[in-house]
């Protein structure tokens, strides 16, 4: 097979149209700063950008539920802190009732207490989470989880 010059040259132009080609290439993604123009140029590659998008936004979501479940616990401990309080108060009434010096009336006035201790404990097990529902409900929210009877 001879090579003639005209196909040595018509060679040698398309290899430098195609060199030139990728220079532009380059040179877009130099300046853009991206990979891949368009989702045909690599398709590997907006795939897994895709999937990294969405892994980001999961993340996103993670965050904002974890602050949330933080704020929540961070409630709870400190109304479980005011119902140990209420209760060691309680306890101590019932210890001071004990007294065989103590009238029917010093009696009637600790039951009252203790009755005024039991209905702060309600309202502290019937506490709101902040949001829509009671901190200690578990999964009713539309209905307050304790009641005096």
């Amino acid at each position: 097979m001879r090579i003639s010059t005209a196909q040595m040259y018509q060679r040698s132009t398309a290899n430098i149209l195609n060199k030139q080609s990728e220079l532009a290439n380059i040179q877009n993604q130099l300046s853009t700063g991206k990979r891949s123009a368009s989702l045909a140029d690599d398709p590997a590659a907006a795939s897994a950008a895709s999937v990294l998008r969405s892994d980001l936004s999961a993340n996103g979501q993670f965050e904002q539920n974890r602050q949330i479940a933080q704020q929540r616990l961070s409630f709870a401990e400190s109304t479980l802190g005011t119902v140990t309080d209420n209760l060691q108060s309680a306890r101590e009434l019932l210890v001071n009732a004990g007294n065989g010096g103590f009238s029917d009336a010093d009696r009637k006035t600790i039951a009252n207490q203790l009755q005024e201790g039991l209905s702060t404990l309600i309202g502290l097990a019937n506490s709101s989470d902040g949001q829509t529902g009671y901190l200690f409900g578990g999964f009713r929210e539309d209905a307050p989880p304790f009641l005096e009877t």
